[in-house]
């Protein structure tokens, strides 16, 4: 380790007010190979100077260069918010995923993202929005946006490289958020019993992070579709209701009948998005008129349930609407290399909330099940079973 970031290291234990061994303790690290760092003779890792950041409240980059990183560009959507209160907690939480994924690929295990599409902005919001949904659907199957929205998270994380995550820790206000840089692709979802309004908010910050709006701040003040006055916001409105309601599909289930009100109410368990956005979906593709649109938008997602009898398919959508779950593929990432020991278990405690001594006891095959099926819960331990017994 070079001597400028010895120095700042040993700032960091002095404003602990810590000695060596306390702080090697602190940090998991024998205190030899400490003294080894200090001393230039042992370079510290990527992980090392993460853990360090974070017992010292600062950052990777001040401890390597001296200098802070710029504030992080997000892409986020929110309800009304009056301060930039909950924007610094917002970029608080987006440094923490960031930080992450720079120790996986530190520890070259995390390949950088394959690059996005560069299609040409033409100042119309709807057609670079739709442009995008094109673009993306090709990418997938687009049947999959006929099935549960777990489904549809683990197909959007393999085709785009993208990690998502069902979190609580959202600031007030926020449906969800998005982040990128060079090794990271991260939409975050709030988790909510509202689980059509979460499904449009995953395709919305999907078209925030397949725009790259995610690089640069941009703060949607309100949320509903037609009102966003930014143009990457209702940009990102038209992607998710091209993405999420394909024309070729819609037609597909429509088959060339009238829309009544009960073709409507299978669409929108089909489909699994609001009333509101079906109606106004079905109206741009002139399968509804002017009259019928304004009756229809005003159905509740209840009254489809009711209607078509699909309370299981309600009950599923709730149960992964609420559930909390980090990165699929970043927990994996970590594990691995906390199995081989690389690391130590923090990463996986901080990502995933679950306590130190829960992941000592994670079995392979609760891996393989949680892979398979983003949002559930992992079966660990509970605190009062004796982990150590033989």
């Amino acid at each position: 380790m070079d001597s400028a970031t010895a120095d700042r290291v040993r700032a960091v234990i002095s404003k602990l007010g810590m000695s060596n061994k306390e702080f090697a303790e602190a940090i998991g690290m024998p205190v030899d190979q400490l003294s080894k760092a200090l001393n230039g003779k042992r370079r510290l890792s990527a992980f090392e100077l993460a853990v360090i950041a974070d017992l010292g409240s600062t950052t990777v980059d001040w401890l390597s260069t001296g200098t802070q990183r710029q504030r992080l560009g997000l892409a986020a959507r929110a309800i009304g918010l009056e301060t930039v209160e909950y924007e610094d907690e917002a970029q608080q939480i987006a440094s923490r995923f960031a930080n992450a994924a720079e120790v996986l690929i530190e520890l070259g295990i995390r390949p950088e993202p394959e690059a996005l599409p560069q299609l040409k902005q033409n100042g119309w919001f709807v057609d670079e929005g739709e442009a995008m949904a094109k673009w993306a659907l090709e990418q997938l199957n687009p049947d999959v946006l006929l099935t549960s929205t777990v489904e549809l998270v683990s197909a959007v994380e393999e085709a785009f490289g993208v990690d998502i995550a069902n979190s609580t820790e959202l600031p007030v206000g926020f449906d969800g958020l998005s982040f990128q840089n060079d090794h990271l692709r991260l939409i975050l979802l709030l988790t909510t019993e509202n689980w059509t309004r979460r499904r449009f908010t995953l395709a919305h910050e999907l078209g925030h992070v397949l725009w790259a709006d995610a690089r640069d701040y941009a703060l949607a003040e309100e949320l509903r579709p037609g009102i966003d006055n930014s143009h990457k916001e209702k940009r990102a409105n038209a992607f998710a209701a091209a993405f999420l309601m394909p024309e070729s599909l819609i037609e597909q289930e429509v088959a060339g009948e009238k829309v009544t009100v009960e073709l409507f109410h299978r669409l929108i368990l089909r489909f699994k998005v609001s009333p509101s956005s079906m109606a106004v979906r079905l109206n741009k593709l002139g399968l509804l008129d002017q009259v019928t649109f304004a009756r229809f938008r005003r159905f509740r997602t209840r009254d489809s349930i009711d209607a078509t009898g699909s309370s299981k398919i309600e009950a599923q959508e709730i149960a992964a609407a609420q559930a909390a779950w980090a990165p699929t593929h970043m927990v994996a990432d970590f594990l691995t290399a906390y199995r081989e020991g690389r690391i130590t278990s923090k990463p996986l405690v901080e990502l995933t909330g679950q306590p130190e001594w829960a992941w000592r006891e994670l079995l392979n095959d609760d891996l393989d099940l949680y892979l398979a099926q983003p949002g559930i819960d992992l079966d660990l331990p509970s605190e009062d079973e004796d982990i150590y017994a033989p």
